[in-house]
């Protein structure tokens, strides 16, 4: 009998030679977290304690090791869009930005946000003007270094007045910030704030035109890509009594949720009220979702569908003039399976300043 007081995590087991001349000893690393290895390998005691193990090992370092993912991903955009090499601008240490909405670069992630992919998206090409081409949209003009997901029993307007929100903490390091306010009415009203931050703004350049310009202008201008894209391999959330039924509910409630939300491009300040606030380093936007019954039938969609799937957001500016293309995404976003009852109460804003 095995002395159950010993440790289970033996450094290294060595699964004894075959039978077969030609098969060679393999050497398994019991931490190894592959689990069809560990099926085959493992003791079945010692497999399901590994196992457990390794899950609650992977919860507690996903908040760590968060910014580093976060970094990575955006390094692997600047390498793939400048062929390879970096970019030349100061970088920038994504340690200091923190949201309440947790980052989780998994598939199969709840209640989180990660950078998506810019290639998921198509957009306005140098030539659309002539022959209405699109391509792949490539990286973002803009990094995504924070969400703050907020619930108040009023309106949550100007969040960037929160005293250490990414947008303050991006000012004191001489960063620019451009947030993206979606203000979710329900019994609550609900924030989902994205936080995105540039080094500076190109003097000249369509982004820079949008930040200074007047409302009307940005009312033409800002627009979103709406995406529910296909998961693989998610976990059944309806428990009917058979898995493939439940797969097949799975599949068949996401196909009639990314058919009614699709793809299609959406002018914000055409559909619904934005509210433009340009401070000193930041602009914010207030995009108020509930502001019109008729307008926002695919925005009511994307944000109905962020608390019930996996929703991909892209913010740009849209391209008319042959100068302004092709087009650029400021940035995109993935959310999965938001929860209401997660959302924090939002901190306490600094007074508006008095209009002179």
């Amino acid at each position: 009998m095995p002395n159950n007081n010993k440790s289970l995590t033996p450094p290294t087991i060595k699964i004894p030679r075959s039978t077969s001349p030609a098969t060679k000893p393999r050497l398994i690393n019991p931490t190894h977290t592959n689990t069809e290895t560990l099926t085959t390998f493992l003791p079945k005691k010692f497999k399901k304690q590994k196992l457990k193990r390794n899950r609650n090992s992977t919860r507690s370092s996903t908040h760590t090791s968060a910014h580093k993912k976060c970094t990575e991903t955006i390094d692997s955009y600047r390498l793939a869009d400048s062929g390879g090499e970096p970019d030349q601008k100061q970088p920038i240490d994504y340690s200091h930005f923190v949201g309440n909405l947790p980052y989780d670069d998994r598939e199969d992630a709840r209640h989180s946000w990660k950078i998506s992919d810019g290639n998921n998206f198509r957009i306005r090409s140098k030539n659309f003007s002539k022959d209405k081409s699109k391509i792949t949209a490539g990286r973002p003009l803009m990094d995504l270094v924070a969400v703050d997901w907020f619930k108040h029993k009023k309106r949550i307007d100007h969040v960037a007045r929160s005293p250490r929100c990414a947008a303050q903490v991006a000012s004191e390091k001489g960063l620019f910030s451009f947030i993206v306010n979606l203000q979710i009415p329900a019994s609550d009203h609900y924030s989902m704030v994205f936080y995105f931050i540039t080094n500076n703004l190109k003097p000249g350049s369509l982004l820079q035109r949008f930040v200074d310009g007047d409302d009307k202008f940005k009312n033409s201008k800002l627009k979103l890509i709406p995406s529910i894209p296909k998961i693989h391999n998610f976990p059944s959330l309806l428990f009917l009594p058979h898995p493939s039924l439940n797969q097949a509910s799975i599949s068949y409630g996401s196909w009639i949720v990314r058919k009614s939300v699709g793809s299609t491009p959406c002018l914000l300040g055409k559909a619904v009220d934005c509210t433009y606030i340009r401070g000193p380093s930041y602009l914010e936007i207030d995009v108020n979702i509930g502001s019109s019954r008729v307008a926002n039938g695919v925005l009511g969609l994307v944000t109905g569908a962020i608390t019930s799937a996996v929703v991909d957001m892209a913010f740009l500016l849209q391209g008319d003039a042959p100068e302004e293309l092709p087009e650029r995404l400021i940035g995109a976003v993935r959310v999965s399976h938001l929860e209401l009852s997660s959302a924090a109460i939002v901190p306490k804003l600094e007074p508006e300043p008095r209009a002179s």
